[in-house]
């Protein structure tokens, strides 16, 4: 024990835990007690954040959250701080904390690039124009939602989400094909998706400068250009010239501009780069104002919306990931007392590495306990 008050410079925050008996030498002899009830214990001083247990079945009904009846913020909060492993469904979040908004539920993808990924929105070829031109402000100022989490095919925002969780990672998936594409530090955590769109020049019109793929399924065939993604690129017809403004200056009548997010294709035999961007977006024409295109993003140009047209099979989700959520935050409530177990090699999740201090240099204590309980 004085070897770890030394390691910790004081007297280490843990409760409940002692040696079995008096005078007790080494870790293995000292027991945790949770409930009334002899536990095992892991003592930590290398990380700020708890390790914690989901509960729930993951439908609409009954959602993924913590154990002690609280919320994650983001879908990344369950991905890294949970000690067991979870499955895509749908969790309760909080995303703005101890702030106005309620908790909500939202569909998380735990699968893709290594999880917590939040729903942000839908574009579907469902026969329903959400995402038109007119509507363009629905990715920035208009903080509107729509859309039913029982119908994730269809046009679906939510507005939490997409203008409140900061964000830095983003994904697209298309459906039917499973087709997939994540960009790694499009943000910076600072802001939502809707502020970094508000943010971005529109219209986009350089020939490079978009953002890269970091993973993905996603290739460039068929009419698309690029893997990169790019927020509100205009029109080039042929001709980087041609990309003007969104004020009616434009060269050509028939131009098809987008807004929001969007892939470069050579759409009508124009050429590379954003030849008719619009056919390769989330569905805002400029030339067809009141009309959401039936694109599903990449999916026209690379020729992978196979399903009927208006039924909802072809459409694209975009995804947001943000950082975790730090915790514990320390107001000494019963956030801040765990119960937990770890699985047979005594892993419990990234935020709880099982072992010694051997790393950083004192090799003082036996490797497999939990956390019983910790005061912060």
């Amino acid at each position: 024990m004085d070897t770890i008050v030394t390691w910790n410079m004081s007297p280490p925050n843990i409760v409940n835990v002692h040696p079995k008996t008096n005078q007790a030498q080494g870790i293995a002899n000292w027991e945790g007690e949770c409930n009334g009830q002899a536990c095992s214990f892991f003592i930590n001083g290398r990380d700020t954040v708890e390790c914690r247990s989901p509960t729930g079945n993951g439908s609409i009904m009954n959602p993924g959250r913590w154990s002690d009846g609280s919320y994650g913020r983001s879908c990344n909060d369950y991905q890294t701080i949970s000690t067991v492993g979870i499955n895509s469904a749908y969790y309760g979040v909080d995303v703005d904390g101890n702030g106005a908004l309620a908790p909500r539920v939202v569909y998380c993808d735990q699968n893709l690039d290594g999880g917590g990924w939040t729903l942000a929105a839908t574009s579907s070829d469902d026969g329903v124009g959400r995402w038109t031109w007119n509507n363009r402000s629905l990715f920035t100022t208009d903080t509107q939602g729509f859309g039913n989490l029982n119908n994730l095919n269809r046009d679906l925002k939510d507005p939490a989400v997409m203008h409140v969780l900061p964000f830095q990672d983003l994904l697209f998936l298309h459906s039917p094909s499973d087709v997939w594409a994540a960009y790694g530090n499009v943000g910076d955590n600072s802001t939502s998706i809707a502020g970094a769109l508000t943010a971005a020049p529109a219209p986009f019109c350089e020939t490079s400068g978009g953002f890269p793929m970091t993973a993905g399924t996603l290739a460039v065939g068929g009419a698309l250009c690029s893997t990169d993604l790019f927020f509100h690129p205009g029109d080039f017809d042929g001709n980087q010239s041609n990309c003007t403004s969104y004020d009616g200056g434009l060269a050509f009548p028939r131009d098809s501009s987008t807004y929001g997010p969007a892939w470069s294709a050579n759409m009508s035999g124009a050429g590379c780069p954003f030849d008719d961007p619009a056919e390769a977006s989330f569905g805002p024409n400029f030339i067809d104002p009141n009309t959401e295109t039936d694109a599903a993003g990449f999916g026209q140009a690379l020729g992978l919306n196979t399903g009927s047209n208006d039924f909802g099979v072809n459409y694209i989700q975009m995804y947001i990931r943000g950082a975790v959520t730090a915790l514990p935050d320390g107001d000494n409530t019963t956030n801040d007392l765990l119960v937990l177990t770890s699985d047979a090699t005594g892993d419990a999740g990234p935020f709880c590495p099982y072992g010694s201090w051997d790393d950083i240099g004192d090799g003082v204590v036996e490797q497999g306990w939990v956390i019983c309980g910790i005061n912060d």
